[in-house]
């Protein structure tokens, strides 16, 4: 499996944000072809003293279309979360993306209406700084 180029720095800002990476790649299914999601992590919830899990999914979105590359996104994100349930897994799921990126996600009105529609949560990355600058839900 191919990693996404920011792939590394999406990790160490999990890391620097105080959460435990599990998995990498989070493998589910075994015997279904191709699902696995880029990172598995964990945190503990000291307040609520339990265990909060996700799965990330990382997209560069570098390639021309942007249109083309959310539509591939939003399929893997939907497959994903199906994948989630089929292994009963008690993780959200995030894509996680630059936040060079995020704005134009946004500045697309189709693409802003489908990751509301679809519930999509979306962790937003300093690439450069390895830092996560927000949680979108």
């Amino acid at each position: 499996m191919a990693r996404d180029k920011i792939h590394n720095a999406v990790k160490n800002s999990l890391i620097k944000d105080g959460w435990t990476i599990t998995d990498d790649p989070l493998v589910l299914l075994p015997n279904e072809e191709n699902i696995s999601i880029d990172l598995g992590a964990e945190k503990i919830l000291l307040a609520e003293k339990g265990l909060e899990k996700i799965a990330v999914e990382i997209k560069t979105f570098d390639q021309p279309s942007l249109m083309y590359e959310f539509h591939r996104a939003i399929g893997q994100y939907i497959d994903y979360e199906s994948a989630l349930i089929e292994a009963n897994e008690e993780r959200l799921l995030f894509m996680a993306v630059s936040k060079l990126i995020y704005p134009r996600l946004l500045n697309s009105k189709v693409i802003k209406r489908s990751i509301k529609r679809m519930g999509m949560r979306v962790i937003v990355v300093d690439i450069e700084n390895e830092t996560i600058e927000s949680w979108e839900q």
